[in-house]
């Protein structure tokens, strides 16, 4: 079972992490970097507040991929995350980011797709997009891309 967060006030987090939290608390990058520098000070910081710094940081981790969670790239990066047994990620979680795993398959450099990344390439994009998604019908990275392409471009039915 996780442990239940105890309750972890602003002012006690590490003043690195203060900092950064003060500029924000969204954001994939951000949050990901956050949980990074708070997750490197846990082994430096009192007893006490070990645990709830720790996750703390887990749960950063966790909303960094919910701020993108069609992003197989921080979908791999959080399932491969050394995190210590007591800030384990979610049963749940683990299993979504094992699918991913299996499941995201960016194309190689030499795909057509990487030629069309370019602006004005758009609608060539979701073209080949749809093709890709077609063949692969399993491959999450073709389903973000054309997520990508709807929300970036509004190229919905392309």
């Amino acid at each position: 079972m996780t442990p239940v967060q105890p309750p972890l006030s602003f002012f006690s987090f590490p003043t690195e992490v203060e900092r950064l939290l003060a500029i924000g608390s969204i954001g994939r990058d951000h949050l990901a970097k956050t949980a990074a520098l708070a997750l490197s000070l846990v082994p430096g910081q009192p007893a006490a507040q070990r645990l709830p710094l720790g996750l703390h940081a887990r749960d950063m981790l966790i909303s960094a991929f919910a701020e993108a969670p069609l992003d197989g790239d921080m979908a791999l990066m959080l399932g491969q995350a050394k995190l210590p047994r007591e800030f384990a990620l979610p049963k749940d979680l683990q299993g979504v980011l094992s699918a991913y795993a299996q499941f995201w398959q960016p194309p190689n450099a030499a795909h057509p797709f990487h030629a069309l990344k370019g602006p004005g390439n758009a609608e060539a994009r979701a073209h080949l997009v749809l093709e890709a998604g077609s063949l692969e019908p399993r491959n999450i990275f073709w389903k973000a891309e054309a997520w990508r392409l709807g929300v970036v471009h509004g190229l919905w039915d392309a």
